[in-house]
């Protein structure tokens, strides 16, 4: 994660992570792809998709509150003041205080709760993705298909085991 002038990496191949990005930063791409060939090193894309929403909100009860709401109702119809109401905030604050703790929209906290949701779903039912999307609270399985080709980069059956 490169945050400007903090600069971390964690997992088995952080160190080879963190050396490539500290030479294509400060030496450049024609460097950088240099090593990464002479190191053997795959493009990983980033991680960012796979962080877990909990993990980013673990620290405000409030939030945490409507992650609970989300779970229990996840096939539901939720709207913005649903989210701010079971968390106990206003919708502005509410909508303020995700983008602070987690960088979400309060639709982007929805969806990414659904998608784990489906993925788990896919992963541990044999469940069709017509079923899991209606579980999920999508009345269209094409649409969740969309979304989680966007947000995870390949589609849901690839997660099933």
């Amino acid at each position: 994660m490169d945050q400007g002038h903090l600069i971390t990496g964690g997992a088995a191949f952080s160190q080879i992570d963190l050396m490539l990005h500290l030479v294509e930063r400060f030496v450049g791409q024609a460097v950088f792809e240099d090593c990464r060939r002479y190191l053997m090193a795959d493009q990983r894309p980033s991680q960012g998709p796979y962080v877990s929403v909990s993990a980013l909100i673990a620290a405000d009860p409030q939030l945490q509150k409507a992650e609970l709401f989300v779970r229990r109702n996840i096939g539901s119809t939720l709207t913005i003041p649903d989210l701010a109401a079971a968390s106990g905030l206003g919708a502005r604050t509410f909508s303020r205080r995700l983008k602070t703790k987690a960088n979400l929209t309060p639709i982007g906290f929805l969806q990414d709760l659904r998608i784990s949701e489906a993925i788990r779903l896919a992963q541990t039912s044999q469940s069709t993705t017509e079923e899991i999307a209606h579980h999920v609270g999508y009345s269209d399985a094409s649409a969740l298909r969309r979304l989680i080709a966007r947000k995870m980069g390949r589609g849901l059956d690839s997660f099933r085991q």
